[in-house]
Protein backbone atom coordinates (compact mmCIF):
# COMPACT_ATOMS: atom_id res chain seq x y z
CA UNK A 1 0.00 0.00 0.00
CA UNK A 2 1.28 3.08 -0.62
CA UNK A 3 2.98 6.08 1.86
CA UNK A 4 0.29 7.36 4.04
CA UNK A 5 0.08 11.40 3.39
CA UNK A 6 0.92 13.82 6.27
CA UNK A 7 -0.75 13.57 9.39
CA UNK A 8 -2.85 17.17 9.08
CA UNK A 9 -3.53 16.57 5.34
CA UNK A 10 -4.97 13.03 6.10
CA UNK A 11 -7.39 14.53 8.49
CA UNK A 12 -9.33 17.46 5.92
CA UNK A 13 -9.41 14.45 3.41
CA UNK A 14 -11.33 12.05 5.62
CA UNK A 15 -13.49 14.69 7.34
CA UNK A 16 -14.33 15.69 3.41
CA UNK A 17 -14.86 11.77 2.47
CA UNK A 18 -16.84 11.36 5.35
CA UNK A 19 -18.86 14.58 4.41
CA UNK A 20 -19.03 13.25 0.78
CA UNK A 21 -20.85 9.83 1.74
CA UNK A 22 -23.45 11.83 3.84
CA UNK A 23 -24.25 13.80 1.08
CA UNK A 24 -24.88 10.80 -1.09
CA UNK A 25 -26.79 9.38 1.49
CA UNK A 26 -29.01 12.76 1.98
CA UNK A 27 -29.49 12.74 -1.80
CA UNK A 28 -30.93 9.32 -1.62
CA UNK A 29 -32.71 9.74 0.91
CA UNK A 30 -34.39 13.01 -1.15
CA UNK A 31 -34.76 11.31 -3.83
CA UNK A 32 -36.08 8.08 -2.06
CA UNK A 33 -38.10 9.38 0.90
CA UNK A 34 -38.00 6.33 2.82
CA UNK A 35 -38.83 7.73 6.30
CA UNK A 36 -42.41 6.50 5.85
CA UNK A 37 -45.11 7.11 9.42
CA UNK A 38 -45.47 2.82 9.46
CA UNK A 39 -43.84 0.17 10.94
CA UNK A 40 -41.43 -2.52 9.19
CA UNK A 41 -42.41 -5.93 9.77
CA UNK A 42 -40.73 -6.45 13.42
CA UNK A 43 -39.72 -2.47 14.31
CA UNK A 44 -42.81 -2.02 15.99
CA UNK A 45 -41.83 -4.03 18.88
CA UNK A 46 -39.23 -1.77 19.65
CA UNK A 47 -41.35 1.15 18.66
CA UNK A 48 -43.28 0.33 21.13
CA UNK A 49 -41.02 0.82 24.01
CA UNK A 50 -40.20 4.04 22.14
CA UNK A 51 -43.72 5.04 22.61
CA UNK A 52 -44.33 3.94 26.13
CA UNK A 53 -40.97 5.65 27.52
CA UNK A 54 -42.77 9.35 25.58
CA UNK A 55 -45.70 8.24 27.21
CA UNK A 56 -45.03 7.21 30.71
CA UNK A 57 -41.67 7.70 31.38
CA UNK A 58 -40.69 4.66 32.26
CA UNK A 59 -37.88 2.21 30.43
CA UNK A 60 -40.15 -1.08 29.64
CA UNK A 61 -39.92 -3.83 26.99
CA UNK A 62 -42.16 -6.19 25.20
CA UNK A 63 -42.27 -9.36 25.71
CA UNK A 64 -41.96 -10.68 22.21
CA UNK A 65 -38.83 -8.56 21.72
CA UNK A 66 -35.73 -11.08 20.97
CA UNK A 67 -33.35 -8.08 22.80
CA UNK A 68 -32.98 -5.90 25.75
CA UNK A 69 -32.86 -3.22 23.07
CA UNK A 70 -32.30 -0.04 25.70
CA UNK A 71 -29.92 1.96 23.46
CA UNK A 72 -31.64 1.89 20.45
CA UNK A 73 -34.82 2.60 22.54
CA UNK A 74 -33.42 6.14 24.36
CA UNK A 75 -31.54 6.72 20.67
CA UNK A 76 -35.18 6.05 19.10
CA UNK A 77 -36.71 8.75 22.01
CA UNK A 78 -34.07 11.62 21.44
CA UNK A 79 -35.27 11.58 17.61
CA UNK A 80 -39.26 11.97 18.29
CA UNK A 81 -38.61 14.68 21.30
CA UNK A 82 -39.05 17.65 19.03
CA UNK A 83 -42.21 16.64 17.21
CA UNK A 84 -43.83 13.52 19.84
CA UNK A 85 -43.70 9.62 18.25
CA UNK A 86 -43.44 8.54 15.03
CA UNK A 87 -42.06 5.84 12.62
CA UNK A 88 -40.75 8.34 10.29
CA UNK A 89 -38.62 9.89 13.59
CA UNK A 90 -37.58 6.65 14.15
CA UNK A 91 -36.76 5.35 10.90
CA UNK A 92 -34.51 9.03 11.01
CA UNK A 93 -32.43 7.86 14.22
CA UNK A 94 -31.63 4.77 12.10
CA UNK A 95 -30.55 6.64 9.20
CA UNK A 96 -28.33 8.81 10.65
CA UNK A 97 -26.25 5.70 12.53
CA UNK A 98 -26.25 4.27 9.17
CA UNK A 99 -23.88 6.92 8.07
CA UNK A 100 -22.22 6.50 11.10
CA UNK A 101 -21.66 3.01 10.20
CA UNK A 102 -20.28 3.63 6.88
CA UNK A 103 -17.76 6.44 8.58
CA UNK A 104 -16.37 4.34 10.74
CA UNK A 105 -15.73 1.53 8.44
CA UNK A 106 -14.53 4.19 5.83
CA UNK A 107 -11.68 5.67 9.03
CA UNK A 108 -10.68 1.38 9.66
CA UNK A 109 -9.48 1.43 6.34
CA UNK A 110 -8.22 4.51 6.34
CA UNK A 111 -6.18 3.56 9.64
CA UNK A 112 -5.20 0.36 8.05
CA UNK A 113 -3.92 2.35 5.49
CA UNK A 114 -5.90 1.15 2.36
CA UNK A 115 -5.57 4.20 -0.52
CA UNK A 116 -9.06 6.54 -0.11
CA UNK A 117 -10.27 5.15 -3.69
CA UNK A 118 -10.35 1.77 -2.52
CA UNK A 119 -11.70 2.86 1.31
CA UNK A 120 -14.70 4.53 -0.92
CA UNK A 121 -15.56 1.57 -2.78
CA UNK A 122 -15.04 -0.52 0.39
CA UNK A 123 -17.79 1.94 2.08
CA UNK A 124 -19.79 1.93 -1.35
CA UNK A 125 -19.92 -1.91 -1.16
CA UNK A 126 -21.59 -1.74 2.38
CA UNK A 127 -23.62 1.07 1.98
CA UNK A 128 -25.00 -0.23 -1.74
CA UNK A 129 -25.50 -3.56 -0.11
CA UNK A 130 -29.58 -4.49 -0.70
CA UNK A 131 -30.20 -5.75 2.75
CA UNK A 132 -27.72 -2.83 4.62
CA UNK A 133 -29.74 0.22 2.39
CA UNK A 134 -33.07 -1.33 3.28
CA UNK A 135 -32.85 -1.72 7.16
CA UNK A 136 -31.03 1.49 7.34
CA UNK A 137 -34.02 3.19 6.56
CA UNK A 138 -36.02 1.25 9.20
CA UNK A 139 -35.97 0.77 12.99
CA UNK A 140 -34.99 -2.56 13.41
CA UNK A 141 -32.09 -3.30 15.78
CA UNK A 142 -29.05 -4.62 12.64
CA UNK A 143 -28.27 -1.63 11.33
CA UNK A 144 -28.01 0.24 14.92
CA UNK A 145 -25.91 -3.05 16.69
CA UNK A 146 -23.88 -2.75 13.68
CA UNK A 147 -22.74 0.67 13.54
CA UNK A 148 -21.72 0.42 17.25
CA UNK A 149 -19.88 -2.93 16.17
CA UNK A 150 -17.96 -0.68 13.70
CA UNK A 151 -17.15 1.61 16.11
CA UNK A 152 -15.99 -1.13 18.22
CA UNK A 153 -13.84 -2.68 15.94
CA UNK A 154 -12.08 1.18 14.91
CA UNK A 155 -11.55 2.06 18.56
CA UNK A 156 -9.97 -1.59 19.14
CA UNK A 157 -7.79 -1.06 16.27
CA UNK A 158 -6.57 2.54 17.58
CA UNK A 159 -5.92 0.68 21.10
CA UNK A 160 -3.62 -1.74 19.88
CA UNK A 161 -1.97 -0.20 17.06
CA UNK A 162 -1.53 2.71 19.80
CA UNK A 163 -1.41 1.02 22.93
CA UNK A 164 -3.38 3.34 24.40
CA UNK A 165 -5.90 2.11 27.43
CA UNK A 166 -8.48 4.93 26.72
CA UNK A 167 -9.53 3.72 23.07
CA UNK A 168 -9.67 0.42 24.81
CA UNK A 169 -12.13 1.99 27.13
CA UNK A 170 -13.90 3.38 24.21
CA UNK A 171 -14.26 0.01 22.68
CA UNK A 172 -16.09 -1.36 25.92
CA UNK A 173 -18.44 1.57 26.24
CA UNK A 174 -19.30 0.95 22.67
CA UNK A 175 -19.83 -2.92 23.15
CA UNK A 176 -22.14 -2.06 25.76
CA UNK A 177 -24.20 0.00 23.76
CA UNK A 178 -23.77 -2.85 21.14
CA UNK A 179 -25.08 -5.21 23.59
CA UNK A 180 -28.12 -2.90 24.49
CA UNK A 181 -29.03 -3.62 21.07
CA UNK A 182 -28.78 -6.58 20.62
CA UNK A 183 -27.67 -9.40 23.08
CA UNK A 184 -25.97 -11.21 19.83
CA UNK A 185 -22.62 -8.55 20.61
CA UNK A 186 -22.09 -10.25 23.55
CA UNK A 187 -19.20 -11.58 21.06
CA UNK A 188 -17.20 -8.38 20.94
CA UNK A 189 -16.04 -8.12 24.27
CA UNK A 190 -14.41 -12.06 24.37
CA UNK A 191 -13.07 -11.15 20.86
CA UNK A 192 -10.95 -8.15 23.12
CA UNK A 193 -10.31 -10.22 25.46
CA UNK A 194 -8.80 -12.78 23.17
CA UNK A 195 -7.09 -10.35 21.08
CA UNK A 196 -5.26 -9.18 24.00
CA UNK A 197 -3.94 -11.89 25.41
CA UNK A 198 -2.85 -13.51 22.28
CA UNK A 199 -1.75 -11.05 19.96
CA UNK A 200 -0.92 -7.74 21.44
CA UNK A 201 2.08 -8.94 24.22
CA UNK A 202 2.59 -8.15 27.82
CA UNK A 203 0.35 -4.61 27.19
CA UNK A 204 -2.67 -6.57 26.39
CA UNK A 205 -2.43 -8.82 28.80
CA UNK A 206 -2.06 -6.78 31.72
CA UNK A 207 -4.46 -7.28 34.06
CA UNK A 208 -6.33 -4.11 34.13
CA UNK A 209 -6.65 -4.11 30.40
CA UNK A 210 -8.33 -7.34 30.30
CA UNK A 211 -10.71 -6.12 32.61
CA UNK A 212 -11.59 -2.87 31.05
CA UNK A 213 -12.23 -5.33 28.09
CA UNK A 214 -14.48 -7.11 29.92
CA UNK A 215 -16.35 -4.84 31.35
CA UNK A 216 -19.05 -5.33 28.86
CA UNK A 217 -19.89 -8.46 30.00
CA UNK A 218 -20.27 -7.50 33.42
CA UNK A 219 -22.50 -5.26 32.31
CA UNK A 220 -24.62 -7.70 29.61
CA UNK A 221 -25.27 -9.80 33.31
CA UNK A 222 -26.86 -6.22 35.18
CA UNK A 223 -28.85 -6.00 31.73
CA UNK A 224 -30.08 -9.16 32.00
CA UNK A 225 -31.14 -8.40 35.62
CA UNK A 226 -32.82 -5.30 34.54
CA UNK A 227 -34.67 -7.50 32.19
CA UNK A 228 -36.83 -9.41 33.93
CA UNK A 229 -38.40 -6.54 35.92
CA UNK A 230 -38.84 -4.38 32.55
CA UNK A 231 -40.20 -7.29 30.49
CA UNK A 232 -43.93 -6.18 29.44
CA UNK A 233 -46.20 -8.74 29.60
CA UNK A 234 -49.32 -8.31 27.25
CA UNK A 235 -50.58 -11.53 26.33
CA UNK A 236 -49.80 -15.67 26.53
CA UNK A 237 -47.50 -16.66 24.08
CA UNK A 238 -46.84 -20.23 24.75
CA UNK A 239 -48.13 -21.33 21.54
CA UNK A 240 -46.11 -18.99 19.55
CA UNK A 241 -43.30 -20.77 18.03
CA UNK A 242 -40.91 -18.09 17.81
CA UNK A 243 -41.36 -16.08 20.72
CA UNK A 244 -38.67 -15.44 22.95
CA UNK A 245 -39.33 -17.73 26.14
CA UNK A 246 -39.69 -20.82 23.19
CA UNK A 247 -36.34 -19.78 21.65
CA UNK A 248 -35.17 -20.36 25.07
CA UNK A 249 -36.32 -23.78 25.25
CA UNK A 250 -34.88 -24.72 21.69
CA UNK A 251 -31.41 -23.37 22.98
CA UNK A 252 -31.36 -25.53 26.31
CA UNK A 253 -32.75 -28.93 24.09
CA UNK A 254 -31.01 -28.44 20.97
CA UNK A 255 -28.11 -26.17 20.84
CA UNK A 256 -25.44 -28.25 22.18
CA UNK A 257 -26.38 -31.87 20.72
CA UNK A 258 -27.04 -30.25 17.16
CA UNK A 259 -24.32 -27.66 17.50
CA UNK A 260 -21.46 -29.88 15.30
CA UNK A 261 -24.03 -29.74 12.61
CA UNK A 262 -25.30 -26.62 12.73
CA UNK A 263 -21.76 -25.18 12.73
CA UNK A 264 -21.84 -26.57 8.85
CA UNK A 265 -25.15 -25.46 8.23
CA UNK A 266 -24.06 -21.98 9.37
CA UNK A 267 -20.82 -21.80 7.10
CA UNK A 268 -22.73 -22.74 4.02
CA UNK A 269 -24.93 -20.75 4.60
CA UNK A 270 -22.66 -17.59 5.40
CA UNK A 271 -20.44 -17.91 2.72
CA UNK A 272 -22.96 -17.55 0.17
CA UNK A 273 -24.16 -14.58 2.13
CA UNK A 274 -20.87 -13.12 2.17
CA UNK A 275 -19.89 -14.32 -1.41
CA UNK A 276 -22.99 -11.90 -2.64
CA UNK A 277 -21.83 -8.66 -0.23
CA UNK A 278 -18.08 -8.98 -1.48
CA UNK A 279 -19.39 -8.85 -5.20
CA UNK A 280 -17.75 -5.30 -5.90
CA UNK A 281 -14.45 -6.39 -4.33
CA UNK A 282 -14.50 -9.65 -5.74
CA UNK A 283 -15.41 -8.50 -9.54
CA UNK A 284 -12.26 -6.10 -9.58
CA UNK A 285 -9.37 -8.20 -7.68
CA UNK A 286 -9.25 -11.36 -9.36
CA UNK A 287 -6.24 -12.15 -11.38
CA UNK A 288 -4.55 -14.56 -13.32
CA UNK A 289 -2.53 -15.85 -10.79
CA UNK A 290 -5.32 -16.40 -8.74
CA UNK A 291 -7.27 -18.42 -11.02
CA UNK A 292 -5.89 -22.32 -9.49
CA UNK A 293 -6.74 -21.26 -6.20
CA UNK A 294 -9.46 -19.79 -6.63
CA UNK A 295 -10.88 -22.68 -8.75
CA UNK A 296 -9.77 -25.35 -5.80
CA UNK A 297 -11.51 -23.27 -3.29
CA UNK A 298 -14.59 -23.21 -5.83
CA UNK A 299 -14.94 -26.50 -6.00
CA UNK A 300 -14.62 -27.67 -2.26
CA UNK A 301 -16.88 -25.07 -1.36
CA UNK A 302 -19.51 -26.35 -3.57
CA UNK A 303 -18.88 -29.66 -1.93
CA UNK A 304 -19.53 -28.61 1.32
CA UNK A 305 -22.34 -27.43 -0.35
CA UNK A 306 -23.81 -30.65 -1.56
CA UNK A 307 -22.84 -32.06 1.93
CA UNK A 308 -24.72 -29.93 3.92
CA UNK A 309 -27.78 -30.49 1.19
CA UNK A 310 -27.21 -34.14 2.09
CA UNK A 311 -27.13 -33.81 6.03
CA UNK A 312 -30.76 -32.00 5.40
CA UNK A 313 -30.00 -28.50 6.41
CA UNK A 314 -33.28 -26.85 6.14
CA UNK A 315 -32.78 -22.68 5.28
CA UNK A 316 -33.78 -21.15 2.39
CA UNK A 317 -30.92 -20.66 -0.42
CA UNK A 318 -30.39 -16.58 -1.70
CA UNK A 319 -32.82 -14.68 -3.54
CA UNK A 320 -35.91 -17.04 -2.06
CA UNK A 321 -38.98 -16.00 -1.60
CA UNK A 322 -39.34 -14.87 1.99
CA UNK A 323 -35.78 -14.11 2.54
CA UNK A 324 -35.05 -10.28 3.25
CA UNK A 325 -33.71 -9.85 -0.48
CA UNK A 326 -35.23 -12.65 -2.78
CA UNK A 327 -35.28 -12.52 -6.48
CA UNK A 328 -38.66 -9.95 -6.61
CA UNK A 329 -39.13 -8.05 -3.55
CA UNK A 330 -36.56 -6.35 -0.87
CA UNK A 331 -38.06 -6.74 2.72
CA UNK A 332 -39.84 -9.96 3.00
CA UNK A 333 -43.00 -8.12 3.38
CA UNK A 334 -45.64 -9.92 1.05
CA UNK A 335 -45.78 -13.16 2.83
CA UNK A 336 -47.12 -11.60 5.44
CA UNK A 337 -49.72 -10.12 4.21
CA UNK A 338 -52.68 -12.48 4.24
CA UNK A 339 -53.43 -14.59 1.05
CA UNK A 340 -50.72 -13.53 -0.64
CA UNK A 341 -49.13 -15.40 -3.48
CA UNK A 342 -45.65 -14.36 -4.27
CA UNK A 343 -44.05 -15.05 -7.05
CA UNK A 344 -41.63 -18.09 -6.77
CA UNK A 345 -39.16 -17.05 -9.42
CA UNK A 346 -37.56 -18.89 -11.38
CA UNK A 347 -35.88 -22.72 -10.12
CA UNK A 348 -32.72 -21.94 -11.62
CA UNK A 349 -32.39 -18.56 -9.96
CA UNK A 350 -31.46 -19.42 -6.04
CA UNK A 351 -29.08 -22.02 -7.55
CA UNK A 352 -27.14 -19.86 -9.62
CA UNK A 353 -26.79 -17.15 -7.10
CA UNK A 354 -25.31 -19.46 -4.97
CA UNK A 355 -22.99 -20.85 -7.42
CA UNK A 356 -21.77 -17.34 -8.39
CA UNK A 357 -21.82 -16.50 -4.48
CA UNK A 358 -19.53 -19.59 -3.66
CA UNK A 359 -17.03 -17.86 -6.30
CA UNK A 360 -16.97 -14.34 -5.13
CA UNK A 361 -16.26 -15.92 -1.95
CA UNK A 362 -13.47 -18.33 -2.83
CA UNK A 363 -11.99 -14.88 -4.19
CA UNK A 364 -12.01 -13.45 -0.94
CA UNK A 365 -10.73 -16.75 1.05
CA UNK A 366 -8.04 -16.93 -1.29
CA UNK A 367 -6.69 -13.39 -0.84
CA UNK A 368 -7.11 -14.59 2.86
CA UNK A 369 -4.75 -17.33 2.71
CA UNK A 370 -2.41 -14.70 1.16
CA UNK A 371 -2.58 -12.13 3.43
CA UNK A 372 -0.08 -11.55 6.76
CA UNK A 373 -1.95 -10.52 9.67
CA UNK A 374 -1.27 -8.83 12.35
CA UNK A 375 -2.53 -7.72 15.80
CA UNK A 376 -5.66 -5.31 15.00
CA UNK A 377 -6.63 -7.52 11.99
CA UNK A 378 -6.73 -10.81 14.53
CA UNK A 379 -9.32 -8.45 16.25
CA UNK A 380 -11.36 -8.46 12.96
CA UNK A 381 -10.72 -12.51 13.02
CA UNK A 382 -11.96 -12.92 16.58
CA UNK A 383 -15.07 -10.80 16.33
CA UNK A 384 -15.76 -12.77 12.87
CA UNK A 385 -15.59 -16.31 14.83
CA UNK A 386 -17.18 -14.87 17.38
CA UNK A 387 -20.22 -14.25 15.71
CA UNK A 388 -20.05 -17.52 13.33
CA UNK A 389 -20.72 -19.20 17.04
CA UNK A 390 -23.27 -17.04 18.24
CA UNK A 391 -25.42 -17.70 14.51
CA UNK A 392 -24.41 -21.74 15.40
CA UNK A 393 -25.73 -21.70 18.47
CA UNK A 394 -28.74 -19.40 17.95
CA UNK A 395 -30.15 -21.09 14.27
CA UNK A 396 -29.34 -17.55 12.84
CA UNK A 397 -29.69 -18.26 9.03
CA UNK A 398 -31.53 -16.01 7.52
CA UNK A 399 -30.04 -13.15 5.07
CA UNK A 400 -30.17 -10.65 6.66
CA UNK A 401 -28.20 -11.78 10.58
CA UNK A 402 -25.46 -11.98 7.85
CA UNK A 403 -24.55 -8.81 7.59
CA UNK A 404 -22.64 -8.76 10.88
CA UNK A 405 -20.07 -9.77 8.71
CA UNK A 406 -20.34 -7.11 6.00
CA UNK A 407 -17.52 -4.91 7.54
CA UNK A 408 -15.61 -7.61 8.68
CA UNK A 409 -15.20 -9.45 5.29
CA UNK A 410 -14.98 -5.74 4.01
CA UNK A 411 -11.89 -4.26 5.37
CA UNK A 412 -10.08 -7.81 5.19
CA UNK A 413 -11.00 -8.27 1.64
CA UNK A 414 -9.45 -4.79 0.92
CA UNK A 415 -6.48 -5.02 3.22
CA UNK A 416 -5.36 -8.38 1.37
CA UNK A 417 -5.94 -6.49 -2.19
CA UNK A 418 -3.32 -4.78 -3.17
CA UNK A 419 -5.24 -2.89 -6.82
CA UNK A 420 -8.42 -3.01 -7.02
CA UNK A 421 -9.79 -2.55 -10.63
CA UNK A 422 -12.31 0.58 -10.68
CA UNK A 423 -14.25 0.52 -13.46
CA UNK A 424 -15.36 -3.32 -12.88
CA UNK A 425 -16.12 -2.09 -9.09
CA UNK A 426 -17.94 0.74 -10.21
CA UNK A 427 -19.96 -1.69 -12.64
CA UNK A 428 -21.05 -3.85 -10.05
CA UNK A 429 -21.71 -1.01 -7.55
CA UNK A 430 -24.18 0.91 -10.10
CA UNK A 431 -26.17 -2.83 -10.18
CA UNK A 432 -26.62 -3.08 -6.55
CA UNK A 433 -27.43 0.26 -6.22
CA UNK A 434 -30.08 0.29 -9.03
CA UNK A 435 -31.29 -2.86 -6.91
CA UNK A 436 -30.90 -0.98 -3.64
CA UNK A 437 -32.74 1.68 -4.43
CA UNK A 438 -35.80 -0.25 -6.79
CA UNK A 439 -36.37 -2.37 -4.17
CA UNK A 440 -36.81 -0.29 -1.36
CA UNK A 441 -38.90 2.02 -3.50
CA UNK A 442 -41.43 -1.34 -4.44
CA UNK A 443 -41.13 -2.60 -0.30
CA UNK A 444 -42.56 1.19 0.51
CA UNK A 445 -45.28 0.65 -2.17
CA UNK A 446 -46.31 -2.10 -0.78
CA UNK A 447 -46.26 -1.34 2.96
CA UNK A 448 -47.64 2.23 1.94
CA UNK A 449 -50.96 0.59 0.86
CA UNK A 450 -51.07 -1.95 3.26
CA UNK A 451 -51.48 0.97 5.98
CA UNK A 452 -53.38 3.23 4.09
CA UNK A 453 -55.90 0.30 3.83
CA UNK A 454 -55.99 -0.03 7.75
CA UNK A 455 -56.59 4.58 7.64
CA UNK A 456 -59.45 3.54 5.46
CA UNK A 457 -60.83 1.48 7.93
CA UNK A 458 -60.30 3.78 10.95
CA UNK A 459 -61.68 6.73 8.58
CA UNK A 460 -65.32 4.79 8.09
CA UNK A 461 -65.16 4.03 11.99
CA UNK A 462 -64.09 0.57 11.96
CA UNK A 463 -62.54 -0.20 15.69
CA UNK A 464 -58.79 -1.47 15.77
CA UNK A 465 -59.87 -4.35 17.57
CA UNK A 466 -62.74 -5.62 14.39
CA UNK A 467 -59.55 -5.39 11.97
CA UNK A 468 -57.47 -8.75 10.67
CA UNK A 469 -54.51 -7.38 8.84
CA UNK A 470 -52.30 -10.27 9.07
CA UNK A 471 -48.70 -10.24 11.61
CA UNK A 472 -47.72 -6.71 10.84
CA UNK A 473 -50.67 -5.12 11.24
CA UNK A 474 -52.29 -7.16 13.99
CA UNK A 475 -48.72 -6.99 15.98
CA UNK A 476 -48.92 -3.22 16.46
CA UNK A 477 -52.72 -2.53 16.45
CA UNK A 478 -53.19 -5.62 18.50
CA UNK A 479 -50.21 -6.96 20.80
CA UNK A 480 -48.29 -3.52 20.86
CA UNK A 481 -51.62 -2.15 22.05
CA UNK A 482 -53.95 -5.35 23.88
CA UNK A 483 -56.50 -2.09 24.40
CA UNK A 484 -57.93 -2.52 20.77
CA UNK A 485 -57.26 -6.24 21.03
CA UNK A 486 -60.10 -9.02 20.57
CA UNK A 487 -60.82 -10.93 23.32
CA UNK A 488 -61.97 -14.81 24.19
CA UNK A 489 -64.23 -15.94 26.30
CA UNK A 490 -61.77 -15.55 29.38
CA UNK A 491 -61.06 -11.68 28.06
CA UNK A 492 -57.57 -12.67 27.05
CA UNK A 493 -56.14 -10.69 23.86
CA UNK A 494 -56.12 -13.04 20.67
CA UNK A 495 -53.54 -11.85 18.36
CA UNK A 496 -54.21 -13.99 15.28
CA UNK A 497 -51.28 -14.23 13.25
CA UNK A 498 -48.99 -14.43 17.31
CA UNK A 499 -50.74 -15.89 19.97
CA UNK A 500 -53.33 -17.69 17.37
CA UNK A 501 -52.60 -19.05 13.66
CA UNK A 502 -56.22 -18.40 12.47
CA UNK A 503 -57.40 -15.73 10.76
CA UNK A 504 -60.39 -14.41 9.58
CA UNK A 505 -62.12 -14.52 12.65
CA UNK A 506 -63.04 -10.50 13.15
CA UNK A 507 -65.54 -8.75 11.19
CA UNK A 508 -62.52 -6.85 8.53
CA UNK A 509 -59.79 -8.20 6.92
CA UNK A 510 -56.63 -6.73 4.95
CA UNK A 511 -56.28 -9.35 2.16
CA UNK A 512 -53.87 -9.15 -0.65
CA UNK A 513 -56.83 -11.24 -2.47
CA UNK A 514 -60.47 -11.30 -2.43
CA UNK A 515 -62.11 -13.89 -0.63
CA UNK A 516 -65.18 -15.75 -1.36
CA UNK A 517 -68.21 -14.64 0.57
CA UNK A 518 -66.72 -11.37 2.03
CA UNK A 519 -68.10 -8.23 1.13
CA UNK A 520 -65.55 -5.51 -0.79
CA UNK A 521 -65.10 -2.24 1.10
CA UNK A 522 -62.77 -0.51 -1.06
CA UNK A 523 -59.39 -1.35 -2.55
CA UNK A 524 -55.94 0.21 -2.23
CA UNK A 525 -53.78 -0.26 -4.87
CA UNK A 526 -49.99 -0.55 -5.63
CA UNK A 527 -47.32 -0.13 -7.98
CA UNK A 528 -44.24 -2.06 -8.04
CA UNK A 529 -40.94 -1.48 -10.64
CA UNK A 530 -39.46 -5.01 -9.94
CA UNK A 531 -42.28 -6.87 -8.56
CA UNK A 532 -45.59 -7.19 -9.87
CA UNK A 533 -47.83 -4.39 -9.17
CA UNK A 534 -50.84 -5.14 -6.86
CA UNK A 535 -54.45 -4.48 -5.04
CA UNK A 536 -55.13 -4.98 -1.56
CA UNK A 537 -58.57 -5.64 -0.59
CA UNK A 538 -60.16 -4.47 2.53
CA UNK A 539 -63.39 -6.70 3.28
CA UNK A 540 -65.83 -7.30 5.43
CA UNK A 541 -67.99 -10.54 6.43
CA UNK A 542 -71.37 -10.42 6.25
CA UNK A 543 -73.21 -10.80 9.78
CA UNK A 544 -73.90 -14.69 9.65
CA UNK A 545 -70.60 -15.31 6.97
CA UNK A 546 -68.08 -17.56 7.01
CA UNK A 547 -64.89 -17.05 9.13
CA UNK A 548 -62.39 -17.77 6.11
CA UNK A 549 -59.36 -15.62 5.66
CA UNK A 550 -56.59 -17.03 4.71
CA UNK A 551 -52.94 -17.08 6.24
CA UNK A 552 -48.97 -16.60 5.21
CA UNK A 553 -47.20 -18.66 4.18
CA UNK A 554 -46.23 -21.30 7.52
CA UNK A 555 -42.43 -20.32 7.19
CA UNK A 556 -43.00 -16.55 7.92
CA UNK A 557 -46.47 -16.45 9.71
CA UNK A 558 -44.15 -14.97 12.83
CA UNK A 559 -41.42 -12.92 11.53
CA UNK A 560 -37.78 -13.10 12.48
CA UNK A 561 -36.20 -10.88 14.63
Amino acid sequence: MPTEPPTFRLLGERARDCLGITLVALVLLVVLRPLQDAPFIDDWTYAWSVQWLLTHGELKILEWSAHLNVAQVLWGALFCLPFGFSFTALRASTWVLAVSCLWALYLQLRELGVPRHASLVGVATLGLNPIFFLLAHTFMTDIPCLTAMTWFTWAGMRALRQQDARYLGAAAVIASAAIATRAVALALPVAMAATLTIHAGTWGRKPRHLVIALLPVAFAGLLAWWGHGAMQHFANLEFAYNAPVNRLRYLREFAIPWLPQMLLFTFTFLGPCLGVALLPLSASTMTRALRRPVVAIWVMLIFIELVAWLFGRNYLPLLSPSLTWALNELGALEPLVLNARPPSGPVWCSPTAVFVALGSFAIFLARMVRQRRNGTQALLLWVGLGHFVVMAVLWLQWDRYAIVMFPLAIVLFVTATEHLRLRAALGTLLLLGAMSAVGLRDHLALNGALWRAVDELHARGVDSRDIDGGYLINGWLHYAHPEHAPRDAAGNPVIYGMTSAETGRLPYLVSAAPVDGWAVVTTVSYHRWLAPSGVIWVLHRPPGGTARGGAADERSRYARR
